[in-house]
């Protein structure tokens, strides 16, 4: 493996994402899962990477910062499997809650990757980087948004440990507005408990998989395509109601926060456009038509609800990939 010398550090800051939810739960049709999500700003990953030189044998991995297992696992897993021999630093100097809903570990495993690959003769995918590192395997929506941002859909799963392809992606509305209600008391599951409960939940009825998918053809994809967030947010709401309630036994309610339920159950009341949980959560999202619209929702959220222990943070969707620079030395 040969050695491009220019860039000395190279610095990945990479985004958030929303999981809104899935559309076939029962499978019988060849592929499960199929999910849709949107890429988020303010909430991100950044890290850099640094060779310190060439090493003989095994590459030598100095993770700094925050996640310095996860980092340490991931770069060690890319330095073997591309032959790299080197004295490497990577500095994260943030990262994205764990384990919140928000693709944390997708978002942190492709920046690892990206950093490392982007001194070296390598172009990989990103669907290759996450593959190699066990990520993106029911849903590919980190993986798309990592790249280009916006909002995506993809069209599940054969089962094959292979990211589901992207059949749907356009940018998201850049007046539109989430509120992300963030709940630090509670945690959303992932790893071994994540797939034991895929594991043990039974299929979804099909009458309940269809519906899902209607919803999705005729009412969410043309409600984005038209930047109709009426028609887009009550899409989502009805999709969030019913994967909500199919995963109910495992996160403890529809959705995996008291806190966050009370907001949303406010929302829905005042007639928020469309609103969910992000993956297992405990993260919840209201979408809003503007800024203003999500900063007055927000006022009514504190003022009705003051003793409710969420964070209400306002945030925009990415509609752009990954910032990946180089610092070079001559």
């Amino acid at each position: 493996m040969s050695f491009l010398p220019d860039p000395r550090s190279v610095w990945v800051q990479t985004h958030g994402r929303l999981h809104m939810g899935f559309l076939d739960l029962n499978g019988d049709l060849g592929r499960q899962f199929g999910s849709f999500g949107v890429g988020l700003s303010e909430i991100t990953t950044s890290i850099k990477v640094t060779h310190l030189g060439s090493v003989t044998g095994r590459s030598q991995i100095e993770a700094v910062g925050e996640e310095i297992d996860r980092v340490s696992r991931y770069a060690d897993q890319l330095c073997r499997h591309y032959g790299i021999s080197a004295h490497l630093k990577v500095d994260t100097s943030e990262c994205i809650t764990p384990h919140a809903g928000l693709g944390s570990g997708t978002q942190l495993a492709l920046a690892v990757g990206f950093g490392i690959a982007r001194h070296f003769n390598l172009q990989p995918r990103a669907r290759d980087i996450a593959m190699l590192l066990d990520r993106g395997r029911r849903s590919s929506i980190g993986i798309n948004t990592f790249e280009n941002g916006g909002f995506h859909m993809d069209c599940g799963s054969h089962n094959d440990g292979k990211p589901p392809l992207s059949f749907f992606s356009v940018p998201y509305p850049q007046q539109w507005r989430f509120l992300l209600l963030l709940d630090n008391h509670f945690a959303g599951l992932s790893g071994e408990e994540e797939s034991q409960a895929f594991k043990e939940i039974e299929p979804i009825d099909s009458d309940t998989a269809s519906r899902l998918c209607r919803l999705a053809i005729m009412k969410l994809i043309p409600g984005m395509l038209e930047q109709d967030i009426a028609t887009a947010g009550s899409a989502i709401t009805e999709i969030q109601a019913h994967v909500g309630d199919y995963f109910a036994p495992f996160q403890g309610g529809r959705f995996t926060s008291p806190s966050v339920t009370e907001i949303l159950d406010l929302c829905a009341r005042t007639g928020a456009a469309g609103y969910g949980q992000s993956s297992w959560g405990p993260t919840g999202f209201v979408m809003c038509e503007s800024e203003q619209v999500a900063l007055d929702l927000k006022e009514a959220i504190q003022y009705q609800l003051p003793d409710n222990q969420c964070q209400v943070k306002m945030v925009c969707a990415a509609n752009r990939g990954a910032d990946i620079s180089a610092d070079v030395e001559r």
